[in-house]
C-alpha cells in the first residue's frame, strides 16, 4: 500500500508500506478507527484519524521502547547518576530497536509521514496496490 501526501494533485511524498506489517500493526492497536482500517481499499486518512493513527503508533512505540529498556535494566550496569544514566540507557534502547527490530525503520518513517501531513494539514492517501 502506497501512503501519499499529495500537493496540487501531485504526489509531494509517497511512503510504501508492506501489507503484512500494516496488518500486524492493526493487531496490536485498540482504537476502532485503526482496527477496522482495510489495506486492500484505497482510502484517504483525514486530520482526526491521523491524529488517531499517531497516537496508537505511538503506544506501540513506547511498547517496544519499554520491552527494550527493561532489556538493559536487567543484569547491565549503568552509572548511578539520574541524567547519566537515563541519557545511556535512551541511547542502548534507540540502538537496540534500531538494530533488532526488524520494522523499527518503517514505524519511525510512519510517524514522520503522519507527523509531516498534521503539521501542513494534508490529507493521506491511501493507495492500495
Amino acid at each position: 500500500m502506497q501512503w501519499q501526501i499529495r500537493n496540487s494533485n501531485k504526489i509531494s511524498i509517497s511512503l510504501q508500506i508492506d501489507d503484512v506489517f500494516l496488518l500486524g500493526l492493526i493487531n496490536n492497536v485498540q482504537h476502532p478507527v485503526v482496527k477496522n482500517f482495510l489495506v486492500w481499499k484505497d482510502t484517504e486518512l483525514d486530520e482526526d484519524v491521523q491524529r488517531v493513527w499517531l497516537s496508537e503508533l505511538h503506544r506501540i512505540m513506547e511498547a517496544n521502547r519499554f520491552d527494550a529498556r527493561r532489556h538493559y535494566l536487567k543484569g547491565n550496569k549503568l552509572p548511578k547518576d539520574p541524567q547519566l544514566r537515563e541519557y545511556i540507557l535512551s541511547e542502548l534502547v534507540d540502538r537496540y530497536l534500531d538494530k533488532h527490530h526488524q520494522d523499527w525503520f518503517l514505524i519511525k518513517d510512519l510517524e514522520a509521514l503522519l507527523e509531516l501531513a498534521l503539521s501542513t494539514k494534508s490529507l493521506i492517501h491511501c493507495v492500495s496496490n
